[in-house]
């Protein structure tokens, strides 16, 4: 009954991105990805761009959708287990070796990280095919950074400001917040890199915003200005 409940929302998911025949691209992309440091504002700067670019469609079909949590569904249907089994990929990266053993032996869902990987790298590899997405996170500025069709945006603060602004949901001292903070931003550097960019840096991003310093709006209609030079909002009428 699990496999089957899994099964079925991955096909609802599949079937809420699909885009009209006439409004594919022939080339991978648009796509825009959004990696942050911790505690920065991603989902909600998300949200603001991709309202904007609904905007520029007024009176079109809007092909565009914000990618997240989707990555981790489909990457799980495909691998035949539960979500919570690969999520761990995003937050520590990779299971220790003796965790890893225990697994295989405790548990029907038992996979590997590098199959895992490899399956999630394919999940984002094909909405970067599909185009007209904003994903945030999950690595994916190193699977999409080939797309000629694409804008990778980094979001920044200072630790102090984003412990500050992390205190107001999560009851931990400054000195846990700093520590998770500090913890979150290496992990996910290390997933970029796992992800098969080896040596990156913030060199692989295409801009970089300070959110200590510039608001939700000025940063996603920065954000759009950059898609529309770059020719990613391409609007059909019909």
């Amino acid at each position: 009954m699990v496999d089957v409940f899994f099964k079925y929302m991955s096909h609802r998911l599949i079937e809420s991105f699909e885009i009209p025949e006439k409004h594919k691209s022939t080339e991978p992309g648009p796509v825009i990805t959004i990696s942050r440091e911790y505690g920065c504002p991603s989902k909600d700067i998300a949200k603001a761009l991709y309202e904007k670019i609904q905007e520029s469609y007024v009176g079109s079909y809007c092909p565009w959708k914000i990618i997240s949590k989707e990555i981790i569904q489909l990457s799980a249907d495909k691998l035949n287990i539960p979500p919570s089994k690969i999520a761990y990929v995003f937050k520590d990266v990779s299971k220790g070796m003796m965790e890893e053993m225990i697994e295989s032996l405790s548990t029907r869902y038992y996979q590997n990280d590098k199959k895992i990987k490899k399956i999630i790298i394919e999940v984002i590899a094909e909405f970067g095919r599909q185009g007209n997405v904003i994903i945030l996170g999950r690595g994916s500025v190193s699977v999409t950074r080939n797309i000629k069709s694409s804008l990778h945006i980094r979001l920044a603060a200072p630790v102090q400001w984003r412990v500050e602004r992390l205190a107001q949901r999560k009851n931990l001292s400054t000195k846990e917040l700093t520590s998770m903070a500090l913890q979150m931003d290496e992990n996910r550097w290390r997933l970029i890199r796992e992800m098969g960019q080896t040596s990156a840096d913030i060199h692989i991003f295409d801009a970089v915003f300070n959110c200590a310093t510039m608001s939700v709006d000025e940063i996603s209609s920065a954000i759009l200005s950059l898609a529309s030079q770059k020719n990613m909002l391409n609007v059909i009428k019909g």
